[in-house]
C-alpha cells in the first residue's frame, strides 16, 4: 500500500485523513488551532485522551465543519525541544497509524522546525520514502519555504456532479487528473473542482478554464485543456445471414439440378 502526503489547509481540506500536530501540555500548533476554531472546540475537548507525547497519537472522526473524514492528533514532545528528530518520529508514527488505516491519502500541514539549533522555519513535507515490503516511512524529505514568496505545486482535479450524457451509455473519460498552480504556501489548495453537470451530450467538454479558483491561486496550463468529457457508445457493425435468400438460391440450384437430369433421361 502506498499513500501520498500533501500540506493543504487543515479545515478545508476534502481528504482522507488530516494530521495535526500537539506539544505538551495539550499545546495546539497553529494549523491544530484553526481546526479546533472551526469545530468550535470540538478537537480540543478530545484532548483528555492525548497527552502530546512524543509519537502519541489519537484518531478523531466526524469533527463538525471539518471537511475531512478523520483527524489525526500526533505528539510531538515538548515545544523548545522540537526539531528534525523529533519531527522525524512525529511522522513515523503518523504513517504507521496511516498504513494501519488503510490511507490513500492524508494532509500533513506546515510545521515551523529548527535545523541544527537555528530559528524555527516554515517547511512542506515534499516526499516521504517507505519501506518497500512493510511499507514504513524511512526518509522525509522537507522543503524550507518563505511565506511571503509564491510556490508552484501540482494538485489533483477532482470532479463533482453527474453527467447526464452518461446514462446514455457515453463513457465519461478524464484526460487531465492534476495541474499546477502557483500560490503562497498559506494559500495551498488541497486540489480544484470540476462540476460535471454541463456534459449532457457527446460534443461538450470541460476544460481548465472551467476549474473553481479559490482566491490568491493561479493555474499555471492551457485554460482550452480539457479535462473531462464523455465519449459517445461505439456501435459494432454485425453481419447477419439472409437465411430467406439463401435457401431460395439453394432451392433454385436444386430444381436446375432436377431439370438437368430430367433431359439427360429423355434424351436417352
Amino acid at each position: 500500500m502506498e499513500f501520498s502526503i500533501r500540506t493543504l489547509s487543515p479545515e478545508t481540506a476534502k481528504t482522507g485523513c488530516v494530521v495535526l500536530g500537539v506539544y505538551t501540555d495539550r499545546e495546539l500548533t497553529a494549523p491544530a488551532r484553526r481546526v479546533d476554531q472551526k469545530s468550535r472546540g470540538a478537537l480540543r475537548q478530545a484532548l483528555a485522551d492525548l497527552s502530546g507525547k512524543l509519537g502519541s497519537t489519537l484518531l478523531l472522526r466526524g469533527l463538525p465543519n471539518v471537511a475531512a473524514e478523520r483527524v489525526l492528533l500526533v505528539g510531538l514532545g515538548a515545544r523548545q525541544e522540537f526539531a528534525e528528530a523529533a519531527f522525524r518520529d512525529a511522522v513515523r508514527a503518523a504513517g504507521n497509524v496511516l498504513r494501519e488505516l488503510g490511507a490513500k491519502d492524508a494532509a500533513l500541514f506546515l510545521v515551523d522546525l529548527k535545523v541544527a539549533g537555528g530559528t524555527a522555519r516554515p517547511v512542506l513535507v515534499s516526499s516521504i520514502q517507505v519501506h518497500p515490503v512493510n511499507r514504513r516511512p524511512l526518509h522525509v524529505d522537507l522543503f524550507a519555504v518563505r511565506m511571503t514568496e509564491e510556490l508552484t505545486v501540482e494538485v489533483q482535479l477532482v470532479s463533482t456532479g453527474v453527467a447526464g450524457a452518461v446514462e446514455n451509455g457515453g463513457t465519461l473519460v478524464h484526460p487531465t487528473s492534476s495541474v499546477k498552480i502557483r500560490a503562497l504556501p498559506a494559500n495551498l489548495p488541497d486540489s480544484l473542482s470540476y462540476d460535471l453537470s454541463p456534459l449532457v451530450d457527446f460534443d461538450t467538454t470541460i476544460t481548465v478554464a472551467d476549474l473553481i479558483v479559490p482566491e490568491g491561486v493561479t493555474i499555471q496550463a492551457d485554460e482550452a485543456e480539457v479535462i473531462a468529457r464523455v465519449l459517445a457508445p461505439r456501435v459494432e457493425e454485425v453481419a447477419v445471414a439472409v437465411e430467406g435468400v439463401e435457401g431460395e438460391a439453394a432451392e433454385g440450384a436444386a430444381e436446375g439440378e432436377s431439370a438437368a437430369e430430367g433431359e439427360s433421361s429423355s434424351e436417352g
